[in-house]
This record gives structure tokens, C-alpha cells and sequence, in this order.
């Protein structure tokens, strides 16, 4: 879904995907090749040295209309990063870097995700129309109240995916939706 919202924005401008999520489906990520990813780009912004932009560049990997850097390989490394880094690479990413848009997947592992949803311009939040879905988006809206990031709520869009949906026909779904709800 976060591959249609970046290849959507990525027609009209330079747009960057970003996987935070604790296990991606990306087929290259799995291969046996020696891939960079995003913790390498961690890595680096860690190390604190003016060669990150031409590292990333390095590492970012193309697709039709968005670029985007592979998610990292184990939890653990993802459960790693600091608000403080994430905060620090997306300001990176705005300030030193020429994109104008960065999409990002965010998954539960993210450290300060409450925080890192706050500075995003706009939260899209797929809902399956079964029961037990419902309630888990109630639950992290409850919780978004709780701690006090009605921004959040603010910024949000919810993407409500048809009755007996499934991932074949995710991405046709999303391309539909994306084209008549998101304004470029």
C-alpha cells in the first residue's frame, strides 16, 4: 500500500519509501546477495560524517516512479534506533537531500512512533472491515488520545479495504483509491 502512495507522489515529485516494518515481503531484501539497507543508512548517520548524502545515494534503490532503501534485515536492529536517530535522518532527508516527499511504512517496532506520526503531513491508515481490525485501529486511536497526540488524529486518513479483501488485489485497490482520494 506504502509502494502506491510513493509511486503516486513519485510522478510529480521526488519521492523516497521507507520500510519500517519488522518483516517486509521484499524479495530482494531476501536474497543472498550483499544488499545495503536501512540499517546501514542508520550506521551511518550514526558515524556522524558529511559523506551520509553519498551514502544514501549510494544505497537507494530505484523503482518506476520512487526510490526507496531496503528495510532492515532483523527486528532487532529497527527496535535499535532512537527517536533522536529518526527524528535526525528525516530532518537530514528534508534539508540535505532533494526529495520532497518521503513515504513512510511504519510498523510497532518503531522507538517514539507516536512522536515520528506527529511530524508526518498526512497518516493513511488501512482498515479491514472485519471486527477484530476495527477494534485494533480503536485501540491505537484511544491510545493516540491518551498520550495526547490528537495531531495525529488530525492528519489521518483512513483507507477502508473492501470486504474479502486480500493481497492479490492490494495493489490494483490501492492504485484505484490513491488516483480518486490523494491530492497531489
Amino acid at each position: 500500500m506504502a509502494e502506491s502512495l510513493a509511486g503516486h507522489f513519485g510522478k510529480k515529485k521526488k519521492t523516497l519509501l521507507l520500510d519500517l516494518q519488522s518483516f517486509s515481503a521484499l524479495k530482494e531484501q531476501l536474497s543472498d546477495g550483499e544488499l545495503w539497507d536501512l540499517a546501514d543508512i542508520i550506521y551511518f548517520l550514526r558515524q556522524g560524517k558529511k559523506t551520509f548524502l553519498y551514502k544514501l545515494n549510494s544505497i537507494v534503490r530505484s523503482k518506476q516512479f520512487f526510490d526507496h532503501i531496503l528495510p532492515m534485515k532483523n527486528p532487532a536492529d529497527l527496535r535499535s534506533v532512537t527517536l533522536a536517530e529518526w527524528t535526525e535522518l528525516l530532518e537530514k532527508l528534508a534539508m540535505d537531500s532533494d526529495y520532497r516527499v518521503v513515504v513512510i511504512d511504519f510498523g510497532n517496532d518503531v522507538c517514539g512512533l507516536f512522536q515520528l506520526l506527529s511530524q508526518c503531513t498526512k497518516v493513511y491508515i488501512p482498515v479491514l472491515s472485519d471486527t477484530v481490525s476495527k477494534g485494533k485501529v480503536e485501540n491505537f486511536e484511544w491510545n493516540l488520545r491518551e498520550e495526547q497526540f490528537e495531531k495525529v488524529l488530525e492528519s489521518s486518513q483512513k483507507i477502508y479495504l473492501p470486504g474479502g479483501f486480500d493481497r492479490m488485489n492490494a495493489g490494483t485497490f490501492m492504485e484505484d483509491w490513491v488516483k480518486k482520494a490523494v491530492v497531489l
